[in-house]
């Protein structure tokens, strides 16, 4: 199953005996792609095995994390399976964009009721700095 579309490269690295956090040259980890092509059957099994929720894509990536994504490609279910395994609902991105801001500029308005029914802040404020 993982092997399907993109995950072919993690695959390998398990094989080869990689860890589950363990990224690849691009700073993907097994979840990041799982959630980004919602595999919402393969995200619980990453999770159960150790998968860190909260682990940041770590190569040129804004500070994306798993919920990030899932809020990003309107992945509902694997947002409440990220949550439900200790996923930080008031987490931002590099720019202090949060879990909230991007399901609301995308659109994706059954995200934006589960993040706020998760206790998402809704007052939280993006920060943007300009030239010095």
């Amino acid at each position: 199953m993982a092997s399907v579309r993109g995950l072919t490269d993690m695959m390998s690295m398990f094989i080869l005996g990689a860890t589950i956090n363990q990224a690849k040259l691009d700073g993907a980890t097994p979840l990041l792609l799982a959630v980004q092509f919602g595999y919402a059957n393969i995200v619980p099994m990453l999770l159960s095995a150790g998968s860190n929720v909260n682990q940041t894509m770590s190569v040129n990536s804004n500070g994306v994390k798993p919920l990030i994504i899932a809020c990003q490609h309107s992945h509902l279910n694997i947002a409440k399976e990220l949550v439900s395994a200790g996923a930080n609902v008031d987490q931002t991105m590099t720019d202090g964009a949060s879990h909230l801001f991007i399901a609301s500029f995308k659109g994706h308005k059954a995200i934006v009721l589960f993040l706020i029914s998760m206790g998402a802040n809704v007052h939280q404020a993006m920060t943007f700095t300009q030239g010095e």
